[in-house]
């Protein structure tokens, strides 16, 4: 069996995501990819970036990562072909509202999302393949550091904007500003292009100024945030150097959507402070992470935060190692995706 894969050009051609499973940043987002290949492999089913596809009469499936962003003509081509199509998406409908069309969505024959609402197991099934860190036999490893060693907290995120209120991005900068008003000293932030003032990305007459070649005029605009440490390469070794990390997902309206940020601050050996899917305590013990809906203000926040003895550090580290070694973190395995999208491709 021949599977043609399609993600966005920058990011997968000539079967590179399947080798290089790191984004911007620096996250392993794309490490199920790479396992989905290799399980594949296995199983005899050639999975191929789309771009490397020189004969469509040998495929005999296609598998789309939220399609339709910025595709080519080829993926287009590849996209009309009458065989089974198989949508992958990791985002929610604010932040993809083109992948969440219906006319979209009726175009492919399976779809893997993160939201709870749509899962019948027939055409929907659950998909938030977001522990980047265990491999196929399920091993891992959470980095370790002294309590009396760790810095107090961070943030790791890109700086964007939307126009769209169901989107979090002026959330997270509400924090930024507050510790940089506040407690400086105590918070550090990372991330691309906090040294620039960004646009919109869903206003498009404004989107276009995001591009490179406006980066020098974006620069001339930006704030000077003096907290930025700027981009890392390896997200959860940064992390291993927080006792806290803010993990805002981009929306909290959706249930089940939850993301890779939170399984990042695990294996970080940190505690995640978790604002996102209101239904998060279905798939993660509460006494794993800090919820941020819980405070009334950043100043409660953080003075509770400031009381977390060694002692109450390590209870929830525990807990957290406690979730990750049972039954419940399986479904958040590259394992049980690569599983799952081999359950669907035998019914092809």
């Amino acid at each position: 069996m021949n599977i043609a894969f399609w993600l966005r050009e920058d990011q997968c051609s000539n079967n590179n995501i399947f080798f290089n499973p790191q984004d911007a940043t620096g996250a392993k987002a794309h490490l199920k990819y790479k396992h989905l290949f290799e399980f594949l492999k296995d199983k005899n089913i050639n999975l191929i970036t789309y771009d490397a596809v020189e004969n469509f009469d040998s495929l005999d499936a296609l598998i789309f990562v939220d399609y339709p962003l910025i595709p080519s003509k080829k993926a287009i081509e590849i996209f009309n072909l009458k065989i089974p199509k198989i949508l992958i998406t990791d985002e929610n409908k604010y932040i993809r509202p083109e992948v969440w069309d219906k006319n979209n969505l009726d175009a492919f024959d399976y779809i893997f999302c993160c939201d709870d609402s749509y899962i019948d197991n027939i055409k929907f099934y659950k998909h938030h393949a977001h522990d980047h860190y265990k491999d196929l036999s399920l091993n891992y490893e959470i980095i370790g550091k002294k309590f009396e060693n760790k810095k107090f907290i961070t943030m790791i995120s890109w700086n964007k904007k939307s126009k769209n209120l169901s989107v979090n991005y002026q959330k997270r900068i509400k924090v930024i500003d507050w510790f940089e008003k506040n407690y400086s000293e105590d918070f550090d932030l990372y991330g691309p292009n906090w040294d620039e003032f960004v646009f919109p990305w869903d206003v498009p007459i404004l989107a276009r100024f995001n591009t490179n070649r406006f980066t020098k005029f974006r620069r001339i605009l930006g704030k000077n945030y003096s907290n930025w440490k700027g981009s890392v390469v390896d997200k959860v070794k940064c992390i291993n150097d927080y006792k806290f990390v803010f993990v805002f997902e981009n929306t909290e309206k959706i249930n089940g959507y939850i993301t890779e940020k939170i399984f990042d601050v695990f294996y970080g050996g940190s505690i995640p402070i978790y604002f996102g899917a209101e239904n998060i305590e279905d798939y993660i013990d509460s006494k794993c992470f800090i919820d941020f809906r819980k405070f009334q203000s950043l100043g409660d926040l953080y003075v509770y935060l400031k009381k977390i003895d060694k002692n109450k550090y390590q209870t929830m580290l525990t807990e957290v190692e406690k979730f990750l070694s049972g039954k419940n973190s399986f479904s958040f395995t590259t394992k049980y995706f690569c599983e799952k999208i081999y359950s669907v491709l035998l019914k092809i």
